[in-house]
């Protein structure tokens, strides 16, 4: 997703193993752009700049979502959430989805998801913590 409305789509499809934590905090979407400022200058990517998964992973990388900063002033857990799933072995990045509060990580490995669940579910008991794969 590049902004609203707006779907970058690639040729392939690459299979990702993602890790969800949803920490059952109500972000209120309203609020949370009441309070956001800056916004990232929007950048533009050709079909074909992600013909790899490599290419691909990197550009996710290095983007962000520019909510996740006023989320986490407001809900200091998530920043730590974000900061345990990072942590994870096998994890390559992770971030908050649009306006919060679901987090999300992506490993390296549906082994290295699998260990991190575990964990996570460990620290986290009362949070709704899944698996899941790009389609």
């Amino acid at each position: 997703l590049q902004g609203i409305n707006s779907i970058i789509k690639t040729k392939k499809k690459f299979n990702f193993n993602i890790v969800l934590i949803y920490p059952k905090l109500k972000c209120s979407t309203k609020e949370i752009y009441s309070k956001f400022k800056n916004v990232s200058p929007k950048e533009r990517y050709k079909i074909a700049t992600f013909s790899n998964k490599k290419l691909l992973i990197n550009y996710l990388i290095n983007s962000k979502n520019d909510l996740q900063v006023v989320v986490e002033k407001k809900y200091p857990k998530i920043k730590r959430i974000l900061l345990d799933i990072n942590q994870s072995k096998g994890c390559i990045f992770s971030r908050m989805t649009g306006s919060g509060s679901a987090c999300y990580g992506l490993f390296k490995s549906s082994n290295y998801s699998k260990v991190a669940l575990k964990k996570l579910r460990k620290k986290y008991p009362k949070f709704s913590i899944s698996i899941a794969k790009t389609i």
